[in-house]
């Protein structure tokens, strides 16, 4: 029960082939990475089944999450709020049950090469870019050249491109 892994104000951490699962409870995070945990890269990473979410990214950046995979947590996917610069490529983003990918005000992300499919509860969305005001955004991410299916995209001022079937 509890977090995964938790980190607090840990940089330039290099982590490669970790499975967190069945993490259980209002702290059942897979991965949390908080408070100026910035350039850190994760290579890898299963995180699947937890509580809350598989990662979550706070007020942490220039952070690069490669070959990941966030499946059938019970809220989110992959969270980053308050963060910027972070980069998710050739992951996989699936069957969560709120949101895939979600980004609470949080700026100039990059995700490419990634596969975001079939959030299952209604009324949420597969990639959510959440916006409080004019000032208090999610603006000017990139996500681009992913396979996005079965999913909804919702968000402000970004850019997003995703190739897809349903039958995939």
């Amino acid at each position: 029960s509890g977090y995964g892994m938790y980190l607090s104000l840990s940089s330039n951490n290099t982590l490669t082939n970790i499975t967190v699962s069945n993490n259980a409870g209002n702290s059942g995070y897979g991965i949390y990475f908080i408070s100026s945990s910035n350039n850190n890269t994760l290579t890898n990473i299963n995180s699947s089944r937890n509580d809350v979410t598989g990662i979550t990214l706070e007020s942490s950046s220039n952070n690069t999450l490669t070959n990941i995979n966030s499946s059938g947590n019970s809220i989110h996917g992959i969270y980053i709020i308050s963060s910027s610069r972070n980069q998710i490529i050739n992951s996989t983003i699936r069957d969560n049950k709120q949101f895939g990918l979600y980004l609470y005000q949080s700026s100039y992300n990059n995700v490419t090469g990634t596969r975001i499919e079939n959030s299952s509860a209604s009324g949420f969305a597969g990639i959510y870019l959440y916006t409080k005001s004019a000032t208090s955004n999610s603006s000017y991410n990139r996500i681009w050249n992913n396979i996005i299916n079965n999913t909804a995209i919702s968000g402000g001022r970004n850019w997003i491109t995703g190739t897809g079937s349903a039958g995939e």
